[in-house]
């Protein structure tokens, strides 16, 4: 299954059902007419699709620009202290992944990623409905195509901090304390060429 919590096909009603170049669009998919005019189209159950995952003979290989820059601090007038705090900033082009169901359903339905709203788009071909309701669940090949693809970019940047502190007990042997952190100032991803960058919230992390 996929996770998906709109269809742009069931957002219309029997008051104010889809119209134009849209339900034009819903009914080349596979939506009956009916459904449309009548506003009948269920969203999602749960926000759950069914879909098609799997390989892809035709990837190519990712490519990355990675920047990174480490300091360590050893002072000596406090043996047995030290400290690294490490920057990262990497790119990955062409990055191997699943396209998430939402950004092809965009990729189809929306006038920024398919401005004539045309089925002829490649999104478009990726989304199979059921015949008798035109919704997005069922027996394969039924659902969304979510094989793996060279989706648009990976983006990570970030800081990774460590402080350590060693006492010698003589005889007794030694202890030593350590505090390890990272924060994570982007993490986002492009899901396809021309697609609206998603991102996921920064936050810190420290393990001791």
């Amino acid at each position: 299954t996929g996770d998906l919590l709109i269809d742009p096909c069931a957002t219309g009603s029997a008051a104010t059902p889809i119209t134009g170049a849209l339900r034009a669009l819903c009914i080349a998919t596979g939506v009956p007419a009916g459904e449309i005019d009548n506003g009948t189209l269920s969203q999602p159950t749960a926000g759950q699709i069914s879909n098609l995952a799997g390989g892809n003979p035709n990837l190519t290989p990712e490519e990355a620009d990675t920047f990174t820059l480490g300091l360590v601090w050893q002072p000596d007038f406090i043996p047995g202290l030290s400290a690294t705090i490490d920057y990262y900033d990497i790119t990955v082009n062409n990055a191997i992944a699943l396209r998430p169901a939402f950004d092809v359903m965009a990729g189809c339905y929306t006038t920024a990623r398919n401005p004539t709203l045309s089925v002829a788009n490649p999104d478009c071909q990726l989304i199979i409905r059921e015949g008798l309701s035109g919704g997005l669940t069922g027996d394969a090949p039924i659902g969304v195509e979510q094989l793996n693809l060279n989706i648009g970019e990976v983006h990570a940047e970030g800081i990774d901090y460590s402080v350590q502190y060693g006492w010698d007990l003589d005889s007794w042997g030694s202890i030593e304390a350590a505090l390890d952190g990272a924060f994570v100032m982007d993490s986002s991803y492009i899901p396809a060429p021309g697609a609206a960058r998603g991102r996921r919230t920064s936050w810190p992390m420290i393990c001791a």
